[in-house]
């Protein structure tokens, strides 16, 4: 648990708002500084499981507070509200590209982050949908 915290809080000290716009650098170096600007998808998607299954477990309001940043940024930039789905690739300035694909081709990402958040973190996501705890 202390590690996991300790890897959430570095992430947003190091990739939130790293370049002075909302969003989650997809890379930084070994020192923290951005490498690689743009908006991942993916990224966004671990962070809203990983600050809701944090505040799940340790039930600080910190991680319920990043979690509603989290779903904000996401409503507000990354989620297509005219043709559905998420777009994959954002720039610096939270901008569509599609230098690693064009199109939606991930909807693994959106998808677990909306069911993670709402199942018990102890419970992994195939038991969840099935309605059955694996030992």
């Amino acid at each position: 648990l202390n590690a996991a915290e300790n890897l959430f809080n570095q992430a947003l000290k190091d990739g939130w708002n790293a370049d002075g716009q909302p969003g989650i650098v997809y890379t930084t170096d070994w020192n923290g500084k951005p490498i690689v600007h743009d908006r991942m998808h993916w990224t966004l998607a671990e962070a809203i499981n990983t600050s809701s299954t944090l505040y799940r477990i340790t039930k600080n309001k910190q991680y319920a507070t990043w979690y509603k940043e989290f779903c904000k940024y996401l409503d507000h930039s990354v989620i297509d509200h005219s043709n559905g789905s998420w777009f994959h690739q954002l720039d610096d300035k939270n901008n569509v590209l599609n230098t690693v694909w064009p199109g939606k081709s991930d909807t693994y990402h959106a998808f677990q982050s909306t069911l993670i958040p709402f199942i018990d973190p102890t419970c992994s996501i195939a038991s969840a949908i099935y309605g059955e705890q694996l030992d």
